[in-house]
């Protein structure tokens, strides 16, 4: 965890929201984290996640931390995937191929595909949580 704080120069708000993160991952709490990084644009936000990924690699559990954003560039700057992606939300389509129902198209993803992407995953985080509708 020093390596992390000095590899990342995190100022003392941001190691709090590392050390959260970090402890709970590494403790035996079966009580779900749920915690909320608010702030302007550069305020360092990412610098944390960038930070809680190297934890999650340096302890080769990497597959345990999922970051997914609105849009593909939100996304890749995280090296994380869009919010669509993961969680196989239905997009409208001009398609009258016979998988649309109602204007939205089936796109064969269902509650186990999904599944089937988060497991092992134990920690996700969403960037730019105030486009989530």
């Amino acid at each position: 965890v020093a390596d992390i704080r000095k590899q990342y120069k995190l100022n003392k708000e941001q190691m709090r929201a590392f050390e959260l993160g970090a402890d709970h991952a590494a403790g035996t709490l079966s009580l779900p984290l749920r915690m909320y990084m608010g702030g302007m644009g550069g305020t360092g936000k990412s610098q944390v996640i960038h930070a809680i990924i190297a934890f999650f690699v340096q302890r080769k559990e990497e597959y345990r931390f999922m970051v997914l954003g609105p849009t593909g560039s939100t996304a890749a700057l995280l090296n994380g995937s869009t919010y669509h992606s993961v969680f196989k939300t239905p997009r409208e389509s001009k398609s009258k191929n016979h998988d649309d129902v109602d204007g939205i198209r089936n796109e064969g993803s269902s509650l186990a595909a999904v599944n089937e992407r988060l497991q092992g995953v134990d920690y996700i985080f969403l960037d730019e949580i105030s486009m989530v509708s």
